[in-house]
């Protein structure tokens, strides 16, 4: 029964509900404090080039980031070729079937890295990049930095995510011809 595609719809709904419902629940969208989120402010911060107070250190950022993602690739390319595939003979890696995870978590170690550098890099009465670093919510609707506005963008892309993710199981389910060949005809 939990292969019927009208049971796997549902439990995707189900799981759009309960985040929203999360999120209502959550103190944190009736605080009025400053948003810190370790890491990820440090990497929006990094992305945020236009957050910098000068030109230097704007193309610092942008320097940064194209060198991330570069090396990121390679070295995350390299891993999924020569260790994982080569070495380990993990057959899930076949193809391209998870190197883009993969090369992501390459890309986002770096920039993690560059965070630090351009921290250690920059003038002392420069802005250091931080967990607060979270300008680019702004740049999406956020009203302020405080943790009430932040949440409601993360809430924002939160439902965008589940809906795609919707999408694509109905997609899958309306398609698939294995188990129940003659739903939806």
């Amino acid at each position: 029964w939990w292969r019927h595609p009208l049971a796997r719809i549902l439990i995707v709904w189900v799981i759009l509900v309960e985040d929203f419902y999360i999120y209502g629940e959550d103190p944190m969208n009736d605080s009025h404090v400053r948003a810190n989120f370790p890491v990820i402010g440090h990497l929006c911060g990094l992305l945020t080039i236009t957050s910098a107070e000068t030109a230097t250190l704007r193309w610092l950022k942008f320097s940064m980031i194209f060198v991330s993602m570069i090396l990121g690739f390679c070295l995350g390319r390299w891993f999924v070729v020569r260790i994982v595939r080569a070495r380990w003979k993990v057959t899930s890696f076949e193809g391209s079937e998870g190197a883009i995870a993969t090369v992501m978590i390459f890309i986002l170690s770096l920039m993690l890295c560059c965070v630090f550098l351009y921290n250690a890099l920059i003038p002392s009465e420069a802005q250091a990049l931080g967990g607060h670093s979270l300008e680019i919510f702004l740049n999406l609707g956020a009203e302020s930095l405080q943790y009430r506005h932040v949440n409601k963008v993360f809430q924002m892309l939160s439902g965008s995510v589940d809906l795609l993710a919707i999408l694509m199981v109905m997609d899958q389910v309306l398609q698939d011809k294995f188990w129940y060949p003659e739903f939806a005809v």
